[in-house]
């Protein structure tokens, strides 16, 4: 069965191995980070790159809408594929 994943911290260290490796394992991964630097040289078709520069985790209405709208931009992006 196809996952679809959200890696965070998806431009260096564990999380761009782990990225990599859910790749090739098939899986969808939705990568964030404040760079996309690492990344950019990882060239695949269930790969969804998002730059989260400021994105700040509060626990407040901000925090719930911006949420929203990245599950849905996941959840179309997912379908789509």
């Amino acid at each position: 069965m196809e996952r679809v994943i959200l890696i965070t911290g998806a431009n260096n260290g564990i999380g761009l191995a782990m990225t990599q490796t859910l790749l090739e394992m098939g899986d969808r991964a939705p990568a964030l980070d404040l760079s996309l630097k690492n990344l950019a040289s990882t060239s695949h078709p269930n790969l969804l790159p998002l730059r989260c520069d400021g994105f700040q985790l509060w626990v407040t209405y901000h925090f719930r809408v911006q949420m929203g709208k990245l599950l849905t931009m996941m959840t179309e992006w997912a379908k789509k594929q």
